[in-house]
This record gives C-alpha cells, sequence and structure tokens, in this order.
C-alpha cells in the first residue's frame, strides 16, 4: 500500500480535534495497531513548537513514557478547553440571522453554538426557541410566534424556509415585470407646475420679482446675478427646494398669502392680497439669540415650539412630520408662502392635529414645509390659547443650565479599558499560510509621532515587543484631527484574506431610533480607543503582529484593520448592554435618553454603571451631556425626531454633476441615505 503523507499539526491554522480524528484515520489506513508506533507518531507529527508545549504539560514525565491516550487528552484540555455553560449559551441565545445569510445557513450557526451549551434533553426546544427570535424576516417571525406550544424545530425551519423562498420568488417577479416609465406630462416653465405649456400659463405676463423680466415667476427664475434672488448667505436659492436651516440677524424672511387661498384654516388672513408676513424667528442684533419656546402637547406629544409672532401660521418641517405625526393624513391647502425676495417655500400640505394647553384642547391645522426649520407656533395658534410668558421665557433658558452626570464611576479616568470576562479568538480558513511583510518607509514627518504612539501603547500594554514572529503586516500611520497619529496595521494584504470573518448586522439607523422615541434631551458618550478595549487571546496575537522601523510589535488588544473587528465589538456591546432603557449603540458610539430630566440622569447612572462594571473607558472630552439636539449617525436627532445635519445636505446640494459611474454611485448613495426626507 502507497504511503500517506501526514502533515504536521499547526495549531494556528487547524483545531485540535479535527487534527486528532485525522491521525485515527491515518492509523488505520496504515494499519497502525501498536501503543509504541501510535505514540510515537503522534509526537512526531505535533512539530516542535506542540512538542515543547506538551513537554511542559507533562513535566517532570517525558511524552515518550506517556500513553498515546494520555498524550491526546492532555493535548484536548489544554488546546480545547470546555467553556463555562452559560458563556456558551449566551452566546448561543445572542446570535441573529445575518442579512447575508438563508434560513438554512442561519439554523447551522445556531446548532454548531449548541454544542458547547450542554442543553441536554431540551436541546431542540432550544434551538426552536433561538431560531424563531433571531430570524430577520419580521413577517416570519410573526407567523411563527402565531403558532401554539406544539410547533417543532423541523416544523418551524420548514415554515420559514418555505416563506424565503416565498419572497425571493415574489421579489423575482417584481423586478422582471417593473419597468422604468418617463413621465410624458408637460411642464410649464413660466410656474412650475404641470398640465399646461407657457401659452395657457396665467403667469405668462407676470414680472419676476428676482431679475425683473416677464414670463416667468420668481420661483422659476434661473438668472445668475442680482441680489433680490439671493438669500441671506449670498447663495441662490430661487427653486424652493430642501435647504438647511440659516441664522437671520437683521434681515426678515416673510409669507405673503395668496389671495386665491380660500382655505378655512387660514384664519382670517387669506382675505388680504398682499399682505407679508415673516416665517422664521428673527433673531435679536443685540446679542440675546435665544429662542422663546413653548411645550404644546400635540396628538399626546411633547413638542416644544419656538414662538414667532410675526408668522400667520403655525409651521413644522418635513423631517418633524416624518419623524413624529406621519400617521396624520396630509392634505392639500391652497396656502403659498413667499418670501419678500421672491422665494418660493415649498409647502407640502396641512395636517389637522389635537393641541392641548393649560387645559385647553383646540383641533387646529399645521403647515407641512419642504425646509430645515423650527416648529413655529404661529398667530393662529397663539389667538386661540392664553400663553404663561413667565414659563416661556424660563424654557428659553433651561438649556444653559450646567448639568452634571452622575459620579462615582471611574469611567472617565486615564488609561485604556479592558472588558471584563470576554477575549477575542481569530479564525482562519484552511490552508491559511503565515505571511510576513517588511517595514514601509514612514514620511518624516510623522517619524517622531509614530515612534511616540509606539511608547504610549507600550506603556499602556496595548502593544509587546517581540523577537520574532511568522506574520507581519506594515503599518498605516493615520494623522488625527488632535495632531497624533493612529497607527493602523495593513492586514488587508496578510491576515484579512485568510480570516473566517465573523458575520453580525448592524443596526440600521431607523432601529437605534426607535429607542430614543420620546426622549427630552439626549447624551452622546464616546468609547476610548474602542476596539483596544477589547483583549485578543493569547494564541492569536501573533497573527496581528506588525512590522515598524523600531521593530516588531503584536497586539494584545484588538487593533483597527482586522475585518471582523466592527462586527466583533458591535456583538460584543449590544450583550453588554442588553436590558439597558433608554439607550442605542452603533460600534463605539452611545446615545442615552429620558422622557425628562430625572428619568434622562437614571438612565444614564445605569449606563455608566454597566460601563464600569466591565471595565470601559470614555473620552469625556468628546461626550455630550444632556443636550436639547446631537449630531448622530449623520443625522440631527432631537425632542421633534430626526433631520439630515447642514453640513451633508450642502455637500449634495452643491455636488458637481457626476463624470462617470464611480461619482454616479458615490452621489446617489448620499442622498439614498436621506432617502426618507425625499
Amino acid at each position: 500500500m502507497a504511503s500517506l503523507k501526514l502533515e504536521l499539526y499547526n495549531p494556528l491554522e487547524e483545531q485540535w480535534e479535527s487534527y486528532q480524528e485525522t491521525l485515527e484515520q491515518y492509523f488505520i489506513v496504515q494499519e497502525v495497531t501498536e501503543e509504541k508506533k501510535k505514540t510515537a507518531t503522534l509526537l512526531a507529527a505535533v512539530g516542535v513548537k506542540t512538542y515543547a508545549l506538551l513537554k511542559d504539560l507533562v513535566a517532570p514525565q517525558k511524552p515518550s513514557e506517556l500513553k498515546y491516550s494520555e498524550i491526546t487528552d492532555k493535548l484536548k484540555s489544554h488546546f480545547c478547553p470546555v467553556p463555562p455553560t452559560v458563556a456558551e449559551r449566551f452566546k448561543f441565545y445572542g446570535r441573529k440571522q445575518c442579512s447575508d445569510k438563508t434560513v438554512t445557513e442561519y439554523l447551522a450557526e445556531l446548532k454548531k453554538l449548541a454544542k458547547t451549551c450542554n442543553f441536554r434533553g431540551f436541546l431542540d426546544e432550544a434551538l426552536r426557541d433561538s431560531f424563531i427570535f433571531g430570524l430577520k424576516d419580521e413577517n416570519t417571525q410573526k407567523r411563527l410566534l402565531g403558532e401554539d406550544d406544539s410547533l417543532s424545530l423541523e416544523k418551524a425551519f420548514k415554515l420559514a424556509v418555505g416563506m424565503e423562498t416565498a419572497k425571493l420568488n415574489t421579489d423575482l417577479v417584481r423586478r422582471g415585470s417593473s419597468v422604468n416609465m418617463v413621465s410624458a406630462e408637460v411642464k410649464c416653465y413660466t410656474c412650475g407646475k404641470s398640465g399646461h405649456m407657457k401659452r395657457d400659463c396665467r403667469f405668462k405676463d407676470f414680472k419676476c420679482r428676482n431679475c425683473g423680466k416677464k414670463g416667468h415667476l420668481a420661483s422659476q427664475c434661473r438668472a445668475k446675478s442680482g441680489t433680490q434672488g439671493k438669500s441671506e448667505d449670498g447663495r441662490k436659492n430661487a427653486n424652493g427646494r430642501l435647504r438647511t436651516k440659516r441664522k437671520i440677524d437683521s434681515k426678515v424672511k416673510q409669507v405673503k398669502g395668496d389671495s386665491s387661498d380660500n382655505d378655512s384654516e387660514s384664519s382670517g388672513e387669506t382675505g388680504k392680497s398682499s399682505e407679508s408676513w415673516p416665517v422664521f424667528t428673527v433673531r435679536s442684533v443685540s446679542g440675546d439669540n435665544t429662542p422663546l419656546v413653548a411645550t404644546i402637547e400635540v396628538n399626546g406629544k411633547r413638542i416644544q415650539m419656538e414662538v414667532d409672532t410675526g408668522s400667520a401660521k403655525t409651521i413644522m418641517s418635513r423631517s418633524v412630520y416624518e419623524s413624529t405625526f406621519n400617521r396624520e393624513k396630509l392634505r392639500p391647502t391652497k396656502v403659498r408662502l413667499n418670501s419678500l425676495t421672491g422665494e418660493t417655500i415649498q409647502v407640502m400640505g396641512k395636517i389637522w392635529v389635537t393641541a392641548k394647553h393649560r387645559g385647553m384642547a383646540k383641533k387646529l391645522p399645521v403647515f407641512v414645509v419642504n425646509e430645515e426649520c423650527p416648529t413655529l407656533l404661529g398667530r393662529d395658534w397663539l389667538t386661540q390659547f392664553r400663553l404663561n410668558w413667565n414659563e416661556i421665557f424660563k424654557v428659553g433658558k433651561v438649556e444653559a443650565k450646567e448639568v452634571k452626570w452622575p459620579g462615582g464611576y471611574d469611567v472617565f479616568s486615564e488609561g485604556v479599558g479592558c472588558i471584563k470576562g470576554v477575549k477575542v479568538k481569530l479564525e482562519l480558513k484552511e490552508g491559511a499560510r503565515a505571511k510576513f511583510y517588511k517595514p514601509r518607509p514612514v514620511a518624516f514627518a510623522l517619524k517622531d509621532k509614530v515612534g511616540e504612539e509606539i511608547e504610549r501603547m507600550l506603556k499602556v500594554g496595548v502593544l509587546e515587543k517581540v523577537q520574532y514572529s511568522d506574520w507581519a503586516s506594515p503599518i498605516v500611520p493615520v494623522k488625527k484631527p488632535d495632531g497624533r497619529v493612529r497607527i493602523c496595521g495593513d492586514y488587508k494584504i496578510t491576515v484579512n484574506p485568510q480570516l473566517k470573518i465573523k458575520e453580525y448586522p448592524l443596526p440600521r439607523p431607523n432601529e437605534l431610533f426607535t429607542k430614543l422615541n420620546g426622549g427630552e434631551k439626549f447624551t452622546k458618550l464616546d468609547l476610548t480607543n474602542a476596539y483596544q478595549q477589547l483583549e485578543i487571546d493569547e494564541s492569536c496575537r501573533d497573527l496581528v503582529c506588525i512590522n515598524t522601523q523600531l521593530g516588531l510589535y503584536r497586539y494584545t488588544r484588538l487593533p483597527y484593520g482586522i475585518a471582523s473587528a466592527t462586527a466583533i465589538f458591535q456583538e460584543t456591546m449590544e450583550k453588554l448592554l442588553n436590558g439597558l432603557p433608554g439607550v442605542a449603540c452603533y460600534v463605539d458610539d452611545l446615545i442615552v435618553t429620558g422622557k425628562d430630566d430625572n428619568e434622562h440622569l437614571e438612565n444614564l447612572e445605569k449606563v455608566l454603571q454597566r460601563l464600569s462594571e466591565f471595565g470601559l473607558k470614555l473620552k469625556e472630552s468628546k461626550c455630550v451631556f444632556m443636550q436639547p439636539y446631537v449630531k448622530y449617525l449623520g443625522f440631527v436627532v432631537s425632542s421633534e425626531g430626526i433631520s439630515p445635519t447642514q453640513s451633508r445636505v450642502e455637500a449634495i446640494l452643491k455636488a458637481a454633476r457626476p463624470k462617470d459611474i464611480h461619482e454616479l454611485h458615490s452621489l446617489c448613495g448620499g442622498i439614498s441615505y436621506y432617502r426618507q426626507f425625499i
């Protein structure tokens, strides 16, 4: 019989149990039955490093003095220690179906995790429950939760697969039959409306208040110059599209009521053909820019509204409507809002709401505009309620008071945190080979800063010096806003292609914002060197070794650049914060809220206590406490809902015309992120 080649055991590439099974099959094929031959073959096949480890494990005996079964038991107990049942069940019940995994693949993952959970007699029941709880499709989940107690794992699996297949087939049919239609409807460039041409437009002889020419309205003016059509910051605003909020000092943006508006909700103002009304709150030129804010209960929700006696109408932005009042039907309206400079402020429609204040309840209209603006309490509402002006002034100043966070926790102390009870293991694909790269030259201007950062990480225990390593990745220094550098290993050429990348779904922004419903103020917490607060298991540290001009160093903590880092950290934080109210987490960005100040502080204290218990550290300079609004994940989050950030909207509005497919994809991606506001 031809001799088979037996590969040496490499603990970085293969699990011991798998290798032992291969070795047992080798003995059968080669007809090795003698105990001494088995022992000798095993000792020759484990390699130099594992043999040295075995000598330490069995000292003062020699490995050759032991039986084959004794050696395998020693190696198994070392390489495959029995994990704590509670910890393994924690992983099992925390598993969710990833977005790119099928139902079949998801169940296979659960069964793999269940092997070490010691479920014994209730394995099928545990698998069934965890399978249903972690399904990504809500309709499938609801269908299975509606079944009675006789539902088995097999039946649940068949139902889930059936619904998954039906959904895929439906999507394919829809995609195959859908056609992108091009509207053949004519649009008038005199007034901007559809259904007629210029010769039939009633505004064809109107004189533009922007350029002075006849034949079009100011909202459709295409003039490139002229001062009347420019906004306060010098930029042209003629089309009435979505703009970000601007602070106005001495200039007043105003609304004109169109005489054709016969809505009964116009508070008697529509009979005046050209009276001008201010829209946005005027900021005092004296320096006191504190807005006057009144809290009104609208459809059961407490809404802070800026008091504007110069606005005839009560107005809210599109973002507030979509995030808070989207259940109310948006009704068409003839009300037209125009500024003194000729701008048309696009009115999307109006909604009817129940407003309550100081015991009085009224059914009143709110006009929704396609502008980023504060929710304004106009004269139409002010005439319906008797406001307590002393309370209003106090509300306007509440944001200026100093708020102290709960004390007694070391989360703000110096140093790098270390999450207790968690060690990261990186698993390689079968056949992975070690890769070693020489250090890359570092720009002269960054050499000293790179050296300082390496010394700092050595001092706090994030790095450790080594003399030899099979793996080594070159570094990529990234300059930070504070002038320091962040050192990242270029793992995309070494570890990442050979790594079994961990899959864990990142939460969508809307899922996180749901947890913040009803919040009045918001606290944002930032973790110090987030990934580096997770310790790497000793057996995996060679994989994250970096090669620098100062020599070889390996990380003891999870470094930036590892493909699985984000998924690992997100899963860890979700498990750590599980059960805490009023908190949402996206990787290393935490946001906390509450329905009032007391609840907010209670929730914040629970979060800080949990972080302290697990050994995490926060960067105090980047934390923001108890603010009426904060920027989070590219949105402005406030008690009124979410809205786009000004900088991102401006970037989209100022974006150059795409020149190729890559620029088009980039622009579409930016617009798609805010698709709910379009």
